[in-house]
């Protein structure tokens, strides 16, 4: 370790000014960016959180929906069962009625 940082040192000394403040320039962009990339590794965390939320909620509507779609299904089956007991009674009254045609009753 010692013998890099002497070689690095070495290197370093070795160099004019200007390529020294190059250097200290790209470490300082390299900073920047590594800062950049923090950020934007927290506003996709975020992102995801906000994706989560989102798709739980779309989650509760879907089940919601299938609710409403079961509760209607239901309905309709009632729907159909009342449309056979009207008929029913249709023919019941039907047959009164030719009944009473038939065999008329009067008051005296």
């Amino acid at each position: 370790m010692k013998v890099e940082r002497n070689k690095l040192k070495k290197i370093v000394d070795g160099m004019d000014v200007g390529k020294r403040y190059n250097m200290r320039n790209i470490v300082n962009e390299m900073e920047a960016i590594s800062v950049e990339r923090d950020n934007l590794k927290k506003k996709l965390e975020e992102m995801d959180f906000v994706n989560l939320q989102e798709a739980f909620e779309i989650n509760i509507l879907e089940e919601k929906v299938e609710e409403m779609e079961f509760i209607t299904a239901q309905w309709a089956g009632r729907v159909v069962i009342l449309e056979k007991k009207i008929k029913k009674l249709k023919t019941i009254i039907f047959m009164l009625c030719a009944l009473f045609l038939v065999f008329p009753v009067g008051v005296k």
